[in-house]
C-alpha cells in the first residue's frame, strides 16, 4: 500500500505567491482580494495597471464626527489638501487604526505611504 506523502504547505504557498506575482499582484492575498471582489476566476486575472482601491464594508464615513478623534480629523484635512476622497481617506484611516487610536509613528507611516510624501512633508502631531 502506497504510503501518504506529507504536504508542503509553504512550496505550496510560494508557488501561490510566484503564479500572483506573474499576474501583477504583489501577493497571493491580493490577488485573492481581488478576484473575491470582482468575481473573475484567478486564471483570467491581470492586476489593473493602476492602483485599485476596494473600500471596506466595515466602516462609514456617515459614522465620523469630527473632534473625536484628533489624528483622524488632521488626517481628513490632509486628504482635502491633496484632493483625496474622504469617504475613501476615512476608510483608509480605520482600516489601519482597526477602530482604534493610531500612534504618532504608525500615522505618519500611513500618511507617506497613502499620500506618496516624504518624511519631511507629513503632519507633525
Amino acid at each position: 500500500m502506497a504510503e501518504k506523502r506529507a504536504r508542503n504547505y509553504s512550496a505550496e504557498y510560494q508557488r501561490r505567491n510566484q503564479l500572483a506575482q506573474q499576474r501583477g499582484f504583489k501577493n497571493y492575498g491580493q490577488q485573492r482580494r481581488y478576484t473575491e471582489f470582482t468575481g473573475i476566476p484567478a486564471q483570467y486575472v491581470q492586476a489593473p495597471s493602476e492602483t485599485f482601491y476596494i473600500p471596506s464594508p466595515r466602516y462609514n464615513y456617515d459614522d465620523y464626527q469630527k473632534g473625536q478623534d484628533r489624528a483622524l480629523d488632521a488626517f481628513l484635512r490632509k486628504a482635502k489638501e491633496k484632493d483625496m476622497d474622504p469617504v475613501e481617506a476615512y476608510d483608509r484611516y480605520m482600516r489601519r487604526a482597526n477602530g482604534q487610536l493610531l500612534s504618532r509613528g504608525r500615522l505618519k507611516a500611513l500618511e507617506m505611504e497613502v499620500f506618496d510624501i516624504g518624511e519631511d512633508e507629513t503632519l507633525w502631531y
